[in-house]
Parts: C-alpha cells; sequence; structure tokens
C-alpha cells in the first residue's frame, strides 16, 4: 500500500494528501516486478511489470531483447492488444551503449522498465463488479509479459537499501 501523505519537502505544492491510493504486489520500487492498482475519484489504473528496472535486470532485459529468439518474442506481445510501456522513467535518447545504433530492436533496449498499464477515466461501471472484471483482464492479458520478464530478466540480486 502507499501511504496517504506524500513527500513534501521540495515540492511547491505543500498538500500533505494523495488523492488517490495504490497497492503493488511487489515492495520494491526499483527492480520489484508485480502487479498494480491505483482508484482515484477520477481514474482506476492497473497494470503489471517491472516499472523500472535495476541495473542487473537491465542488463539482463538488454540482452533477452538483444536475443533474437526471445526478442522477437517480446516484440510480438508488446503489438498486442494490450500496451507496454517504457516503465515510469523516460526511454534513454538513443540506443544503450554496446548495441548498433540500427538494431532492430533499438527501440525497446532504450527502455528501462517494461509494463502494462491499462487507465480508465471514471465511468459508472467502476462502481460495479464490471470494475473487478476489468481489472482481471488486464492482470490475466499481462501473463505473456510475466512468463517473458520471470524467464529473462528475473528478480533483482541487488540488495534493497
Amino acid at each position: 500500500m502507499f501511504r496517504p501523505n506524500r513527500d513534501v519537502r521540495f515540492s511547491k505544492d505543500k498538500s500533505p494528501y494523495r488523492l488517490w491510493v495504490g497497492a503493488t504486489s511487489e515492495s520494491r520500487a526499483v527492480g520489484g516486478t508485480g502487479y498494480y492498482i491505483e482508484v482515484a475519484a477520477t481514474r482506476l489504473i492497473t497494470g503489471f511489470g517491472a516499472m523500472l528496472m535495476a541495473r542487473d535486470q537491465l542488463e539482463r532485459f538488454r540482452a533477452a531483447i538483444d536475443d533474437e529468439q526471445s526478442g522477437r518474442a517480446f516484440e510480438m506481445f508488446a503489438a498486442g492488444s494490450l500496451p507496454i510501456t517504457s516503465g515510469i522513467e523516460p526511454p534513454l535518447k538513443t540506443g544503450p551503449r554496446g548495441y548498433p545504433s540500427d538494431h532492430p530492436r533499438t527501440k525497446f533496449l532504450r527502455w528501462k522498465g517494461a509494463a502494462i498499464v491499462q487507465e480508465y477515466d471514471r465511468a459508472d461501471w467502476m462502481h460495479s463488479s464490471e470494475a473487478l472484471e476489468r481489472i482481471r483482464t488486464i492482470w490475466r492479458g499481462a501473463a505473456p509479459l510475466k512468463a517473458w520478464l520471470d524467464a529473462n530478466v528475473g528478480a533483482s540480486e541487488t540488495p534493497v537499501r
């Protein structure tokens, strides 16, 4: 669970409370891979993935993207019906060092995470059992990404600070 207050030390906006509640199945912010849900008065966000990979995960991720077989598999389900994003941080502006600039999957090599994130604006269905079904649909639809991350990236071996 995310705490209801936010860190206001370096913010111009000093309002102390979040206007949403969220939870994740993973305790690590960096290096964690898990399910996510966020509920607010104006929206519902749900998803699965690695929002920000640790350095060791990122190395394994890029090696898997570079590999012909696992890279093509990632490319195939990235083009599927559920949008896969680069996570919480913007991608690198250019390809990472050690990879050719004309690599066929440079777009993915630039990523620092890999996550399916689905955002829904406020709607009447959110007050019914349809909300649960939509969340389940996203989480079940994330199964190929989960399997790929489990097989190719795995958990971070970096100690939690």
